[in-house]
Protein backbone atom coordinates (compact mmCIF):
# COMPACT_ATOMS: atom_id res chain seq x y z
CA UNK A 1 0.00 0.00 0.00
CA UNK A 2 1.67 3.10 -1.25
CA UNK A 3 1.73 5.77 1.70
CA UNK A 4 0.54 9.56 0.47
CA UNK A 5 3.45 12.38 1.47
CA UNK A 6 2.19 14.96 3.45
CA UNK A 7 3.03 18.84 3.44
CA UNK A 8 4.30 19.98 6.97
CA UNK A 9 2.52 22.77 8.17
CA UNK A 10 4.57 25.72 9.46
CA UNK A 11 7.82 24.70 7.69
CA UNK A 12 10.73 26.64 6.93
CA UNK A 13 10.64 29.01 4.03
CA UNK A 14 14.38 29.30 3.66
CA UNK A 15 14.82 27.46 1.00
CA UNK A 16 12.42 30.12 -0.97
CA UNK A 17 13.56 33.03 -2.67
CA UNK A 18 11.38 35.16 -0.91
CA UNK A 19 9.42 34.45 2.44
CA UNK A 20 6.19 35.59 2.13
CA UNK A 21 4.08 37.37 5.22
CA UNK A 22 1.11 35.45 4.35
CA UNK A 23 2.92 32.05 4.80
CA UNK A 24 3.78 33.49 8.25
CA UNK A 25 7.58 34.30 7.74
CA UNK A 26 9.31 37.77 7.28
CA UNK A 27 12.79 38.75 6.58
CA UNK A 28 14.15 40.72 10.09
CA UNK A 29 16.43 42.34 7.71
CA UNK A 30 19.50 40.59 9.96
CA UNK A 31 20.16 37.18 8.06
CA UNK A 32 17.12 35.55 9.84
CA UNK A 33 12.97 35.09 9.47
CA UNK A 34 10.97 35.81 11.91
CA UNK A 35 7.38 34.21 12.72
CA UNK A 36 4.49 36.51 12.50
CA UNK A 37 0.29 36.11 13.01
CA UNK A 38 -0.63 35.13 9.61
CA UNK A 39 -3.41 37.94 7.94
CA UNK A 40 -6.27 37.24 6.33
CA UNK A 41 -6.46 36.38 2.56
CA UNK A 42 -7.98 39.81 0.66
CA UNK A 43 -11.32 40.36 -0.52
CA UNK A 44 -10.63 40.67 -3.75
CA UNK A 45 -8.84 37.28 -4.04
CA UNK A 46 -12.07 35.87 -2.26
CA UNK A 47 -14.37 37.43 -4.67
CA UNK A 48 -12.04 35.40 -7.91
CA UNK A 49 -12.19 32.09 -6.02
CA UNK A 50 -15.79 32.05 -5.58
CA UNK A 51 -16.74 33.23 -8.98
CA UNK A 52 -14.37 30.23 -10.49
CA UNK A 53 -16.32 27.99 -8.21
CA UNK A 54 -19.31 29.32 -9.27
CA UNK A 55 -18.63 29.58 -12.85
CA UNK A 56 -18.16 25.72 -12.13
CA UNK A 57 -14.72 24.73 -11.58
CA UNK A 58 -14.16 22.55 -9.06
CA UNK A 59 -12.70 23.47 -5.44
CA UNK A 60 -10.05 21.48 -5.92
CA UNK A 61 -8.65 22.62 -8.89
CA UNK A 62 -9.71 26.87 -7.46
CA UNK A 63 -7.63 26.08 -4.41
CA UNK A 64 -4.51 24.88 -6.91
CA UNK A 65 -5.08 27.92 -9.36
CA UNK A 66 -5.15 30.71 -6.84
CA UNK A 67 -2.61 28.55 -4.29
CA UNK A 68 -4.69 28.71 -1.52
CA UNK A 69 -5.81 25.67 0.40
CA UNK A 70 -9.07 23.57 0.18
CA UNK A 71 -10.42 23.95 3.59
CA UNK A 72 -10.40 27.79 2.40
CA UNK A 73 -11.90 27.50 -0.75
CA UNK A 74 -15.01 25.36 1.03
CA UNK A 75 -15.28 27.72 4.20
CA UNK A 76 -15.37 30.40 1.95
CA UNK A 77 -18.09 29.11 0.03
CA UNK A 78 -20.33 28.31 3.02
CA UNK A 79 -19.77 32.13 4.26
CA UNK A 80 -21.36 33.33 1.05
CA UNK A 81 -23.83 30.48 0.92
CA UNK A 82 -24.82 30.84 4.73
CA UNK A 83 -23.83 34.41 5.62
CA UNK A 84 -24.26 35.97 2.45
CA UNK A 85 -20.51 37.62 2.65
CA UNK A 86 -17.00 37.25 1.16
CA UNK A 87 -14.74 39.36 3.42
CA UNK A 88 -12.92 38.11 6.41
CA UNK A 89 -14.27 38.29 9.59
CA UNK A 90 -12.75 41.40 11.91
CA UNK A 91 -9.80 39.44 13.81
CA UNK A 92 -10.42 39.33 18.12
CA UNK A 93 -8.00 41.92 19.74
CA UNK A 94 -8.19 40.40 22.96
CA UNK A 95 -9.42 41.35 26.70
CA UNK A 96 -9.58 44.68 27.49
CA UNK A 97 -7.19 45.86 30.03
CA UNK A 98 -8.24 45.69 33.49
CA UNK A 99 -6.73 48.74 34.67
CA UNK A 100 -8.49 51.60 32.34
CA UNK A 101 -10.44 54.78 32.44
CA UNK A 102 -11.12 55.44 36.22
CA UNK A 103 -8.79 53.14 37.77
CA UNK A 104 -6.25 54.74 35.24
CA UNK A 105 -6.58 58.05 36.22
CA UNK A 106 -6.41 56.46 40.05
CA UNK A 107 -3.19 55.07 39.29
CA UNK A 108 -1.73 58.50 37.21
CA UNK A 109 -2.33 60.30 40.57
CA UNK A 110 -0.73 57.77 42.76
CA UNK A 111 2.36 57.93 41.00
CA UNK A 112 2.13 61.53 40.89
CA UNK A 113 2.06 61.56 44.70
CA UNK A 114 4.80 59.13 45.28
CA UNK A 115 6.90 57.68 41.93
CA UNK A 116 8.88 55.50 43.72
CA UNK A 117 6.70 52.99 44.38
CA UNK A 118 7.54 49.33 43.56
CA UNK A 119 4.94 47.70 41.73
CA UNK A 120 3.47 45.53 44.42
CA UNK A 121 3.17 48.59 46.69
CA UNK A 122 1.44 50.22 43.62
CA UNK A 123 -0.97 47.23 43.08
CA UNK A 124 -1.61 47.11 47.25
CA UNK A 125 -2.59 51.17 47.16
CA UNK A 126 -4.61 51.05 43.85
CA UNK A 127 -6.15 48.26 45.64
CA UNK A 128 -7.26 50.71 49.14
CA UNK A 129 -8.55 53.25 46.69
CA UNK A 130 -10.18 51.72 43.99
CA UNK A 131 -11.03 48.04 45.28
CA UNK A 132 -9.50 46.44 41.78
CA UNK A 133 -6.76 44.39 43.16
CA UNK A 134 -4.55 43.07 40.54
CA UNK A 135 -1.27 41.55 39.89
CA UNK A 136 2.13 43.72 39.68
CA UNK A 137 2.59 42.32 36.21
CA UNK A 138 -1.27 43.92 35.50
CA UNK A 139 0.32 47.24 37.08
CA UNK A 140 3.89 46.89 35.12
CA UNK A 141 1.44 46.54 31.50
CA UNK A 142 -0.54 49.76 31.92
CA UNK A 143 2.63 51.89 33.43
CA UNK A 144 3.86 50.79 29.43
CA UNK A 145 0.75 51.91 28.37
CA UNK A 146 0.76 54.79 29.64
CA UNK A 147 4.39 55.62 28.76
CA UNK A 148 5.46 56.10 32.23
CA UNK A 149 9.22 55.82 33.22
Amino acid sequence: MARRARSRRGASTRGAATASVKFGWEHSGQGDFVKLMPGAYSTDLRERVLVAVEAGEPADAVADEFMVGRSSVYRWMAAARDEGRCEPKPMGRGPQPIIRDETEVALCRLLEADNHLTLVECRDRLAAETGVRVNPWTIGRALRRLDWT
